[in-house]
C-alpha cells in the first residue's frame, strides 16, 4: 500500500513537472508576440493574441491542482466499475444504497461516490483545502481579488473579501477553459515591456492587479482580478509537491 502511494505521486509529479515545463515554453514566447501593432479592437475594448497564451498557462496550473488532489490514480467511471483495484471502492458504494430505491436513483447515487473519490471538483477542493501548506493556501486566494463595481461609473461598490468564492474563481477558470475554452486571461504582457515585473513605490516593490474575468450581475459588474501570475500559481504546485513527499 505504502508502494502504490509513492508511486502515485511520482506518476503526479512527474506530470505536474512536464506542465511546468510546458508553461515555461509557452513564457519563452512572450517576446515574439509582445507586440502593439497586434492589438485588435473588439466591441468598446480591445485585445491582443497573448491573452490566449496568458490563459492557456493559467489552465495549465490549475488543472495540476486536481491532479495532485486525487487521492489515487484517476479511472473514468467506466474502469472503475470493472477494475480489480477498486473493487472494494465499488462494494463500499453498492453497500449505501438505499434498498427501496430505484435503478435510476442507484445509479445517480453510485455515481455520486465516484465523483467524491475521482471527480474534478472533489480532487481540486481537496489539494487546495486539505493538501497545500496553509501559508501556500493563504497567498494563493491573497493573489485574487473579487470586486462589485458599477460598470458606468468605472466605481468599485465593494470588495469581496470571500475564500469561497475566490476558490470558486479558480475552479471556474480551469473548468470554463475545459468545457467553453472560455479565455481568462490578460493581453497586457503582449504589449507592454516588462509586464508582471514589480514597480518600487517608497522602495516597496509593489504590484498591480489585473482584471481578467468579468460576469454581469444586475445593474452591477462582478470583476475577477490576479496578481503575480502565473508565479502564484507555479510557487502553489511547488508547495504541493513538496507536501506530497513529506
Amino acid at each position: 500500500m505504502v508502494d502504490d502511494a509513492a508511486s502515485n505521486n511520482a506518476r503526479r509529479k512527474s506530470l505536474v513537472e512536464e506542465r511546468l515545463e510546458f508553461v515555461g515554453f509557452i513564457t519563452g514566447l512572450n517576446t515574439q508576440f509582445r507586440d502593439p501593432k497586434l492589438i485588435r479592437h473588439v466591441g468598446e475594448g480591445w485585445t491582443h493574441p497573448w491573452k490566449y497564451f496568458d490563459s492557456l498557462r493559467s489552465y495549465l496550473l490549475l488543472t495540476c491542482f486536481d491532479l495532485l488532489g486525487q487521492p489515487a490514480p484517476y479511472k473514468d467511471f467506466q474502469t472503475w466499475l470493472v477494475a480489480a483495484s477498486t473493487r472494494a471502492e465499488r462494494v463500499a458504494a453498492f453497500a449505501k444504497v438505499a434498498p427501496e430505491a430505484s435503478l435510476r436513483d442507484a445509479v445517480a447515487f453510485v455515481h455520486r461516490e465516484y465523483l467524491s473519490l475521482y471527480g474534478t471538483k472533489n480532487a481540486f477542493y481537496r489539494f487546495v483545502d486539505e493538501i497545500l501548506p496553509k501559508e501556500a493556501c493563504a497567498a494563493l486566494l491573497y493573489s485574487v481579488r473579487i470586486r462589485r463595481i458599477d460598470p458606468h461609473q468605472n466605481r468599485e461598490i465593494e470588495v469581496i473579501e470571500s475564500d469561497q468564492d475566490k476558490k470558486a474563481f479558480l475552479y471556474e477558470v480551469r473548468n470554463s477553459y475545459t468545457h467553453s475554452a472560455a479565455i481568462t486571461g490578460s493581453p497586457a504582457g503582449g504589449v507592454f515591456p516588462n509586464w508582471g515585473d514589480p514597480i518600487v513605490i517608497d522602495v516597496v516593490p509593489m504590484r498591480g492587479w489585473e482584471p481578467i474575468h468579468y460576469k454581469d450581475s444586475g445593474e452591477f459588474r462582478i470583476e475577477y482580478s490576479v496578481r503575480k501570475w502565473p508565479t502564484v500559481l507555479i510557487e502553489t504546485l511547488e508547495a504541493g509537491l513538496e507536501a506530497l513527499t513529506d
